[in-house]
């Protein structure tokens, strides 16, 4: 009985440890599962945020420089027609002096922190075609200034950028747009995205640009912190997920004992009970055991008072009854019979 009880509460120890451990790991691991996909979104979101932010950026610094340097030019025309005004120069005159005024100028600005810079081309044809413009200023090509362009051009990917330039020109005035060019003092072709506006006045397309990869090369730099800081909350969650998983096996281990010393004493009481009940139970067996009866239809002798057994034999009636039970007789006389045997005592005398 008490082997059997015992292989019953291991039993139920496993069942109650593996039940608890289980479902406990089940909720970590399910935890864990949905704060890495939860920092993964996060994650992904703030590189997307980042790329589009310094993108966008990078494009309003392009758009800034270019308009700033328009402003310049308008400076300048102003300030050489003031200069000049009354000595009979015609504005294509005028306009020449403007120019060398202007390309030096235009040569020497520069974008920070990429050395990016400015380039000029002057429209001769708005239709495109082969000779539709005028390279007019270019710091990366200064050898090439005055060599006529056509919009058939293409770069290393197959790319038409002086057409695809022509359309946004006559389309909307300004546009931004990508293509393949060789970096400046270098002779190395990268990717490059860049923003051209018309100058009217002058049939002047004013251009600046960044390559892609050096834009790349920022984008991943940043990335790389933030990176790091999510390598770290993953770190900090998976801590925390282990830390709550141990104090929780501890907090298990703590109510299994105080349980098992209620169970130990629950048993206790119910042994110390189980114990009076077998000794109570004992207890009545012998008052049982101790307990005959006669049962039934006795035969016996209306004259003599003996009694037929089973065999049919004539026995004593205190020998019958001494024979089927535990009862044993004393003699004496009865109140009634005391005169009888005195009178017969005194005959026999």
């Amino acid at each position: 009985m008490k082997n059997v009880n015992h292989i019953n509460k291991n039993r139920i120890r496993r069942y109650y440890y593996a039940g608890t451990l289980l479902a406990v790991s089940l909720i970590a691991l399910a935890s864990i599962t949905l704060r890495m996909q939860n920092l993964e979104e996060e994650y992904s979101s703030k590189i997307s945020s980042l790329t589009t932010s310094i993108i966008n950026e990078k494009k309003l610094q392009l758009r800034n420089t270019v308009i700033r340097t328009l402003y310049m030019i308008d400076n300048i025309r102003e300030e050489v027609a003031r200069l000049n005004k009354g000595k009979g120069f015609s504005q294509k005159e005028l306009d020449e002096i403007s120019i060398e005024r202007l390309k030096p100028l235009i040569r020497n600005i520069r974008l920070e922190p990429n050395d990016d810079y400015i380039w000029v081309n002057q429209i001769l044809d708005y239709s495109g075609g082969k000779d539709y413009a005028l390279r007019l200023i270019h710091p990366n090509l200064p050898h090439t200034e005055g060599m006529l362009l056509s919009t058939d051009i293409k770069d290393i990917k197959g790319n038409t950028p002086y057409k695809t330039e022509l359309e946004g020109i006559n389309q909307h005035g300004e546009l931004y747009f990508e293509y393949y060019f060789k970096k400046m003092n270098s002779e190395i072709i990268s990717h490059k995205m860049s923003y051209a506006r018309l100058y009217k006045p002058l049939n002047w397309v004013v251009a600046s640009g960044i390559y892609l990869d050096d834009l790349d090369a920022l984008i991943a730099s940043v990335s790389k912190n933030i990176k790091i800081s999510h390598d770290k909350l993953i770190q900090q969650s998976l801590t925390g997920m282990a830390l709550a998983i141990f104090v929780t096996v501890i907090i298990i281990v703590l109510f299994e004992k105080q349980i098992s010393r209620m169970v130990k004493g629950y048993e206790e009481q119910n042994v110390q009970h189980s114990e009076k009940q077998e000794e109570l139970i004992a207890s009545l067996q012998d008052a049982l055991n101790e307990v005959k009866t006669l049962k039934g239809i006795i035969p016996i002798c209306s004259y003599c008072h003996k009694i037929r057994d089973d065999e049919g034999a004539w026995e004593q009636l205190e020998a019958y009854i001494s024979k089927h039970s535990d009862a044993r007789f004393s003699h004496g006389i009865c109140p009634k019979c005391m005169p009888i045997v005195e009178k017969s005592s005194h005959k026999t005398e």
